[in-house]
């Protein structure tokens, strides 16, 4: 009896299994950290615009990094801060993929294999390629 019952447990417990996990750790957003040298570097933006989007992100504020979206409709998108009366361009470069982890999740659009393709900024580098809302900073900046 005390065997049925185990089995009986085991298979209620394991069936919950076999569903998917909706986790979705993707997002749109590329991460974009500041630095001056080995320092953080907070910036007081007049703006930053974003190529074929009229609205304008990061208005008058101070911070040390910035959240930007990318547009899946395409695989480059150019940035121009506006900050301590100068203009600074970055251009990034990514590739998108729809993935399915269910009938029941849907589909999630993933961005990987991010590159810096142009700069204006002193240096700009890739840390982490794939935007994840796991990563802290995806590019990095060095700003004199």
């Amino acid at each position: 009896m005390k065997f049925i019952r185990f089995i009986s447990l085991f298979i209620l417990l394991t069936g919950c299994l076999g569903q998917p996990d909706c986790l979705i750790t993707t997002t749109n957003l590329v991460k974009i950290a500041f630095k001056s040298g080995n320092n953080i570097r907070i910036i007081a933006f007049d703006e930053i615009a974003v190529s074929g989007l009229d609205k304008v992100y990061y208005q008058d504020v101070e911070v040390s990094a910035v959240q930007l979206p990318v547009n899946p409709q395409v695989t480059e998108m150019t940035f121009t801060f506006t900050f301590e009366g100068r203009e600074e361009t970055l251009t990034i470069g990514y590739e998108t993929s729809v993935q399915i982890i269910s009938v029941d999740c849907g589909a999630f659009t993933n961005y990987g294999n991010l590159s810096v393709i142009s700069s204006t900024f002193v240096d700009s580098q890739v840390l982490v390629n794939q935007l994840s809302t796991n990563a802290t900073v995806n590019i990095q900046i060095s700003v004199d």
